[in-house]
């Protein structure tokens, strides 16, 4: 077992991160449709037009990003929504009628929230790098000039 972050990286861990493939080396995690990646990742290579195998990688690097975001997006959804639904059992167990169910904000940790947040913003940057490099290499295989990066996403 590996700790990332403070994260347990096992898969068979109780801890939900882990278990819905957050901490995942694999692209592909259990639970996860191989025929829709491969269609999403056919939908992306169509749209971008790698030639060549610099090109070709950075594509790759795109696609691998952009389904892992969209893994992180499914996992807050999920998180949120359990959090919130255990929270206001909890709520009614203990006869709170008193105080205000839980909202939503309430319900998920600071600190989770805080390393979704981060993990989100990782591949956000690996995604938009690779998106900006594969720019620039194509549009310099086409000929035109190529300004100097301007873009300030934090990488």
């Amino acid at each position: 077992t590996r700790k990332v972050s403070g994260l347990d990286s096992n898969s068979g861990s109780g801890n939900p991160a882990a278990r819905h493939g957050l901490l995942s080396k694999e692209l592909l995690v259990p639970r996860e449709d191989k025929g829709a990646l491969q269609e999403f990742s056919n939908r992306l290579r169509e749209e971008l037009r790698p030639q060549g195998a610099l090109e070709e990688l950075l594509v790759m690097r795109i696609v691998a990003a952009a389904w892992r975001l969209q893994r992180i997006l499914r996992f807050e959804r999920e998180l949120f929504k359990a959090d919130l639904e255990e929270s206001q059992r909890l709520w009614t167990k203990c006869n709170l009628d008193e105080r205000p169910k839980p909202t939503l904000g309430e319900a998920v940790s600071e600190r989770t929230y805080d390393k979704i947040i981060r993990y989100e913003a990782h591949i956000e940057r690996t995604l938009y790098r690779a998106m900006h490099q594969l720019e620039r290499i194509q549009r310099s295989r086409s000929g035109e000039a190529i300004p100097p990066p301007l873009v300030l996403d934090g990488a």
